[in-house]
């Protein structure tokens, strides 16, 4: 016991001393999963310092997010320490969770060395090492997992009721963790549940003991959940769209079946890893000394996540502790001593190996030193095993991998536009992007680096925004950009960052002084027809309002879409007939979005337009003092049948 808890000690203060270091090393920014992960817990924290612990308990139950590495993450902000290295040590924790739980398993199933052995092989999965330098809650999920399983074999199954309670309460963290959850933990629980050993306890008291445990499980996760019902019924209402037929032909190929061994090569990284696991439980499952619960939980967590596994490959890194039994398992009952041990250190060599390629930044990476001087036969068996996945230095989609120098530019582009402008002079400023997606220059991570440095930058859509991001890698996409920006958009580059990967990003300020032209049709309505044939009307449809069916309101209204700052001339074309020649025929204004209030107004009367039955053009000019959304309406008295063909605003400095 006391070996045991010297082995915990050393295993966590490495994992420790890891995750500094890779932080240390490592200046790439999150990947866009983390990059959320991190901007929900600074929403968390921020509430809890800036409007006390109501507003943090509204925010955590309305995050998108299941809340539990956010709440695990506050004594950071309390503290004061919300950078990725220190939300990252919020992981220490459920490592040692994990460490307590597979000795425990390992020695009620087995024996003490099991547990241990279990205990050592899984901190040094490269899954385990690579998840624990990220803010991800795969590592919170699988520790909740194995205390779950250990307390459900702790409990009899479930016939006592404190570890039955307390398997309550882990599941309810698990599924605050995750919504995957009950994926890993449910196969290896229902194991436990059905095999009912003969106890002195009734079957009624064990089902009452379920129940129990149950019931504090939805005691803790069932808030959250109902308050993100409406979203939950929405992904279960879009599940039959994703059951096709060709999507039920590639789950049931070979690439589909075998997709959940090829994610578990890919958490452990390298081959002969994942060799060892295949081994050791093939060799228990021989031998009839495998545990039901550990199978359940490793082969049947797994194909009730290939979907999943498919995009990510650590997303089954919850089931490494079931791996990590079974490969103690299978090496501990071999007779060979010599044999035993020279696995055991091949397994610790592989599992060194495996760490020092995940926390140091090596000159050359050692699958590319061997391919350059093995033999050519054994290069091309290599180069093959890389395209199966199943011998790399790193697993991009899960930014596992060794630490690397990079910069990316995200918090350099931010801090020079909080420069250009001034540092913002107290205002708002509006940020779009147009960005060719990359796991380190995305979206997320912009806006993570927002809310940490807490610039005063709104993110918007491009068409409303001041200031737009821009990066290209692909033939067409600068050209689609153009032609998208071009009518109506003015942008001027103000600075240029060469990134890693080759490619180029391009901070440009918008300028929206260009002629802009809408159709009437396309527009919001209080009333008329919204589209009308109209062979006059430029594209074939106008919007129309008669005189006797259509009552007095707004025949136009919007667009919202934001001005700069300057002198505008608004025209719209339109036509009338019937017409009371006494009253105007319509009231054209432009308003402030907010309140409504007119910044211009001018009633048309029939000598504006002339004979009835021609389209003519009726100008506005109207000033706006500073950008903001434009708000036109043309509003309809209800003294004439009226057609709207288009609204056309330009600067008046342009002509």
């Amino acid at each position: 016991m006391r070996a045991s808890v010297v082995v915990i000690v050393v295993l966590i203060l490495a994992h420790a001393a890891g995750i500094v270091l890779w932080h240390h090393l490592d200046t790439r920014p999150p990947l866009q999963d983390e990059a959320q992960q991190l901007r929900a817990a600074l929403r968390c924290g921020r509430g809890l310092a800036d409007s006390g612990w109501r507003s943090f308990l509204d925010t955590s139950l309305h995050e998108p997010r299941p809340p539990l590495l956010s709440l695990c993450a506050l004594p950071g902000h309390i503290l004061g320490r919300t950078g990725r290295a220190s939300m990252a040590m919020v992981n220490l924790l459920f490592i040692a969770l994990t460490l307590i739980a597979i000795s425990r398993i390992g020695a009620r199933l087995y024996s003490g060395k099991v547990g241990t052995t279990a205990a050592i092989l899984w901190a040094a999965f490269p899954g385990v090492g690579g998840l624990s330098r990220s803010y991800l809650p795969e590592i919170a999920c699988g520790a909740l997992a194995a205390l779950a399983v250990g307390a459900a074999l702790e409990s009899n199954s479930f016939s006592r009721l404190a570890w039955s309670l307390l398997c309550g309460i882990a599941c309810g963290l698990g599924m605050l963790a995750s919504r995957r959850f009950l994926l890993f933990a449910a196969p290896p629980l229902l194991s436990i549940a059905l095999s009912a050993p003969p106890t002195l306890f009734s079957p009624a008291r064990r089902t009452r003991t379920i129940l129990c445990a149950a019931a504090a499980a939805v005691f803790i996760a069932g808030p959250w959940y109902c308050c993100h019902a409406s979203a939950a019924v929405q992904w279960c209402a879009s599940m039959p769209a994703h059951c096709s037929r060709a999507s039920l032909l590639g789950f049931l190929s070979w690439a589909g079946l075998s997709s959940p061994l090829r994610a578990c090569a890919g958490c452990l990284l390298l081959l002969p890893m994942t060799v060892f696991v295949g081994c050791g439980t093939a060799r228990l499952i021989v031998t009839r000394k495998a545990a039901a619960p550990l199978l359940w939980w490793l082969i049947g967590s797994s194909i009730l996540c290939i979907p999943i596994a498919r995009r990510s490959p650590c997303a089954l890194a919850p089931v490494l502790p079931a791996a990590s039994l079974l490969l103690a398992a299978g090496l501990c009952s071999l007779r060979r001593v010599r044999l035993r041990r020279a696995l055991f250190a091949c397994a610790w060599i592989m599992s060194l190996f495996n760490a020092a390629i995940l926390t140091l930044p090596l000159p050359q990476g050692p699958v590319r030193l061997f391919h350059s001087r093995a033999p050519r036969l054994t290069r091309r068996a290599a180069a093959a095993l890389r395209r199966a996945h199943l011998l790399r230095e790193e697993i991009p989609a899960c930014g596992i991998g060794a630490p690397r120098r990079e910069d990316w530019q995200l918090e350099s582009l931010l801090a020079d536009l909080h420069t250009l402008t001034g540092d913002g002079h107290g205002r708002v400023l509006t940020l779009g992007w147009y960005i060719a997606p990359h796991p380190r220059f995305n979206r997320a991570a912009l806006l993570y680096y927002v809310a940490l440095r807490n610039y005063p930058v709104d993110c918007v859509r491009p068409e409303m925004a001041e200031f737009i991001i821009t990066r290209f890698t692909a033939p067409g996409q600068r050209e689609a950009f153009e032609a998208w920006h071009q009518p109506w958009l003015h942008l001027e580059a103000l600075k240029r960052y060469p990134l890693p990967d080759g490619s180029e990003a391009t901070l440009q300020g918008a300028s929206l002084t260009r002629r802009r032209r809408y159709r009437a049709c396309d527009l919001p309505q209080e009333t008329g027809e919204r589209h009308s044939a109209d062979e006059g009307a430029a594209n074939g449809h106008a919007r129309f309002a008669d005189r006797d069916r259509s009552a007095p309101g707004a025949l136009v209204m919007g667009p919202g879409h934001d001005l700069d700052a300057g002198s505008y001339r608004m025209a719209v074309r339109l036509k009338y007939l019937r017409c009371d020649p006494a009253k105007p025929l319509a009231r054209v204004m432009v308003t402030e979005q907010d309140n409504h209030a007119p910044r211009a107004a001018r009633d048309i009367m029939v000598s504006d337009i002339g004979p009835p039955g021609q389209y003519a053009t009726v100008m506005l000019d109207f000033i706006m003092p500073s950008r903001a959304p434009l708000d036109l309406r043309i509003i309809h008295t209800g003294s004439a049948d009226l057609w709207i063909d288009t609204i056309t605003i330009a600067p008046l400095a342009a002509g």
